[in-house]
């Protein structure tokens, strides 16, 4: 048992070393929001050689599933440290943040969309900003990103190029009120931490969108044909959890793979020992 409790004693003191040597991040957290289907917004533009069409291909969404269901989606962010001063400031984050999953379902609770692979994640915070009308100050929390990989989408069979262009539009979680007759929603610029701040909003709203292409549709040359749809849901409920430092997840998860390698060198001695007969690994060694 001594060269067992050896290796096991030298195996934990090599993960705690590894982890004390190795720079802890802060915490992340997810943002969770729910809530009913909205609404939806299509537009098309195609010229097919002869005439020029508007609005006559169909929606990339399934609308007619769409109604009356719900979403949910996730979208994880750093913690951030706000400027001490100000009305407004944009977050950027890095690949590994943004909106990671989500899922639009219709109104028997089956999934008819479901989106991942977030690209561009950031954030705008507004504190008293100067809104969308003068004199009318406003606070906003609004988390964004690109979601390209998106299932179900209904696209238009492509008739000027081999591959079209399918891709996103902004999509995410926005949280918006006007700050009037001593209303206040914030009260710095930091991105809020707890699901009764977002919640305390007037305007609480998710909304995703493709767009796809085919042919020269940016600069109209025919022929092309060019959609750009997008859906909107209210929200109404948020959580927001605290996700476990890397750091630590990795020193647990360390410490847990090293013991389970000890142990298992541990009873392949014990195996070798009853059965003094050694067979070749599937390795060949």
């Amino acid at each position: 048992m001594q060269p067992y409790r050896t290796i096991l004693t030298r195996a934990i003191a090599a993960c705690v070393v590894l982890f004390f040597s190795t720079p802890v991040s802060a915490a992340d957290f997810v943002i969770t929001v729910t809530g009913p289907y909205q609404g939806s917004f299509s537009e098309s533009y195609r010229f097919d050689g002869t005439r020029s069409l508007l609005n006559d291909l169909p929606s990339l969404f399934n609308e007619a599933r769409l109604d009356g269901g719900s979403f949910t989606a996730n979208y994880i962010f750093p913690t951030v440290t706000p400027p001490p001063s100000g009305t407004n400031v944009t977050f950027s984050f890095g690949p590994t943040y943004g909106l990671t999953d989500y899922a639009l379902f219709d109104s028997a609770g089956a999934v008819v969309h479901q989106g991942s692979n977030p690209l561009d994640p950031g954030a705008r915070v507004w504190n008293n900003q100067e809104g969308f009308f003068p004199g009318d100050p406003a606070d906003l929390v609004d988390l964004a990103c690109f979601v390209n990989d998106v299932t179900g989408l209904i696209t238009p069979l492509p008739l000027y190029s081999p591959t079209p262009d399918v891709f996103a539009t902004r999509s995410g979680p926005i949280f918006f009120g006007p700050v009037a007759g001593g209303t206040d929603y914030l009260t710095n610029l930091a991105i809020p931490l707890d699901a009764a701040t977002y919640l305390s909003f007037p305007e609480r709203r998710f909304s995703t969108g493709m767009i796809f292409g085919d042919g020269d549709y940016w600069d109209q040359i025919d022929p092309y044909q060019y959609v750009k749809s997008s859906v909107s849901y209210g929200i109404t409920k948020v959580t927001v959890t605290a996700v476990s430092e890397p750091g630590l997840t990795t020193l647990v998860l360390s410490i847990a793979v090293t013991l389970g390698m000890v142990e298992g060198t541990r009873r392949r001695r014990i195996r070798t020992a009853d059965h003094p007969v050694q067979h070749a690994d599937r390795t060949g060694n």
